[in-house]
């Protein structure tokens, strides 16, 4: 915990404030990991585990999410031996490490839909809620940042 409001405290533009939730938008696990190892994680949320480029970000919130899980974009890639294989949405280039098993994609499909439905429910209801939202996310660049807030 030391080590991240050290690295807030930092940057000269932070501005404290309590927070009502912290939000993973990913890039990574990191965020997520970070979150959840000191305790700061408050619930599980779409980006927590995938991995993310800046623009299929913003892409995600600016179709809610429409075809993120729909098994016509959807690839195994490479294997995570021995348990994991690695699935990429080509619609948004986001890649899934962590849902599928080996040869589970079309038998998995619909209990992973579910329970990114859920996530995806939480999201947006949060996002309605009242009170401040930190968005923590690993390597995001100003213009991208930007188009977030809008």
């Amino acid at each position: 915990m030391d080590k991240i409001v050290h690295s807030i405290q930092a940057n000269p533009n932070f501005v404290a404030v309590n927070y009502k939730y912290l939000i993973s938008l990913g890039r990574g696990c990191q965020p997520g990991i970070h979150l959840k190892r000191n305790g700061l994680k408050q619930a599980s949320l779409p980006l927590d585990w995938l991995v993310t480029r800046s623009s299929a970000l913003i892409s995600l919130f600016e179709t809610h999410f429409d075809k993120f899980l729909d098994k016509d974009y959807l690839v195994a890639r490479e294997h995570r031996a021995p348990y994991h294989e690695k699935i990429v949405n080509t619609f948004y280039n986001i890649t899934f490490f962590h849902d599928f098993s080996v040869g589970g994609l079309l038998t998995e499909l619909p209990a992973v839909q579910e329970k990114y439905a859920r996530r995806i429910k939480r999201l947006y209801s949060i996002l309605a809620s009242e009170g401040p939202v930190l968005f923590i996310r690993t390597q995001l660049d100003e213009q991208s940042a930007q188009q977030l807030t809008r």
